[in-house]
């Protein structure tokens, strides 16, 4: 019988990834909404950030820190703007502290990054 990886450890990669998203967008918001529309606030701006084909490349094409220097954090920040109609409360909570700011585009970067961010936050 030929050697086959282990399915289980790529499931629970995943589960462990998802739950540290969730603590770190917990750690973000605290209860200023609820954790489902925090998760569908996230998932909305990673997927605009995942349509701009700039911020895509350079996420996919350089470490964690140069793509953080590139146009991501101006891409996420328009997003958040854009998103204030549906999601006023978590917006202005990232945008008027930057260091929030700094860790959400840090969240934004892993979603994109790993390819499914709606499927890591269950939607």
């Amino acid at each position: 019988m030929p050697i086959k990886p282990d399915e289980g450890t790529g499931n629970d990669r995943e589960k462990e990834f998802l739950q540290a998203i969730i603590q770190r967008i917990n750690d973000l918001f605290g209860d200023i909404t609820s954790i489902v529309d925090q998760k569908h606030f996230v998932a909305q701006i990673a997927q605009k950030t995942r349509d701009n084909e700039l911020v895509t490349e350079q996420i996919n094409q350089n470490t964690k820190d140069q793509a953080l220097t590139g146009d991501l954090a101006s891409v996420v920040i328009q997003s958040v703007i854009q998103a204030m109609a549906s999601h006023d409360v978590i917006a202005r909570t990232l945008l008027k502290d930057q260091q929030t700011m700094k860790n959400f585009v840090g969240i934004i970067y892993d979603l994109v990054k790993s390819g499914n961010g709606n499927d890591m936050l269950g939607l």
